[in-house]
């Protein structure tokens, strides 16, 4: 949580640097105030949606361990954790970037739709190719890293794989719900979002009784709900901005 609110303040300062935030040396309190609530839906519905999706990481976790046991729990934990730290970084740092250069389109009255379009393209034609060759080696990457007794978190990297794909190729479309001022869809979002793959794990088990399984089917509703983000904000985007 305390990493969202660095690069929530990391956010406004981007936007104010980009003019988009009007400022002065001599900033009274009352001006900060007036700042704050122009950009209330941060407060309102980003950081509560920040909260969600990160206490929501821990539910697979926890079914899991209910279903299927706690070793279970523990190798999809590490598979999911080493898919996660490369991702998360490059992830947020192509939505910083893409943050400062769109806010400053936008201060512009420059259309922002093709370069979004171009590059969610671009990452996903970037990312695809290591993505399929952990698809294809995750097991056998795990085993040699970690040991043979931890292969089966390769094989839930492999099945998670396909959303973690997903996950960083929709980084420039969260980036732009904050310009689009969509916040309360978001956070809407996610919480149907956390619904949707709750129940993705429950049916997993009931109609399949297999880890691998469910762990696939929570990996392709992720997908399912990245795939429906990205097309919802290309349009936001291409409708209001162009």
């Amino acid at each position: 949580m305390s990493t969202y609110y660095v690069h929530y303040l990391f956010m406004v300062w981007i936007t104010k640097n980009s003019e988009i935030i009007p400022t002065n040396n001599g900033q009274s309190l009352s001006s900060i105030f007036r700042v704050v609530s122009k950009y209330r839906s941060f407060i309102l519905y980003r950081a509560p949606q920040a909260f969600l999706n990160a206490s929501s990481q821990g539910l697979p976790v926890i079914m899991l361990s209910m279903y299927f046991g706690l070793e279970s729990a523990a190798f999809y934990a590490l598979g999911r954790a080493v898919l996660a730290l490369p991702i998360n970084i490059v992830g947020q740092a192509i939505a910083d970037v893409y943050y400062g250069i769109t806010a400053k389109k936008v201060r512009e009255g420059v259309g922002i739709y093709s370069s979004l379009l171009k590059l969610t393209l671009g990452l996903l034609i970037v990312s695809i190719g290591p993505f399929f060759i952990l698809y294809l080696y995750a097991p056998l990457i795990f085993s040699l890293v970690f040991g043979e007794q931890w292969e089966l978190a390769g094989v839930y990297s492999q099945q998670l794989s396909f959303w973690y794909l997903m996950g960083l190729i929709n980084k420039p479309s969260v980036s732009a719900i904050s310009l689009l001022k969509i916040n309360q869809f978001y956070l809407i979002f996610e919480l149907i979002s956390t619904v949707v793959r709750v129940l993705a794990i429950a049916l997993g088990y009931y109609f399949t009784k297999s880890d691998v399984s469910t762990v696939l089917i929570y990996s392709f509703v992720g997908v399912f709900l990245n795939v429906f983000l990205i097309i919802f904000v290309l349009q936001k985007v291409k409708n209001r901005y162009g």
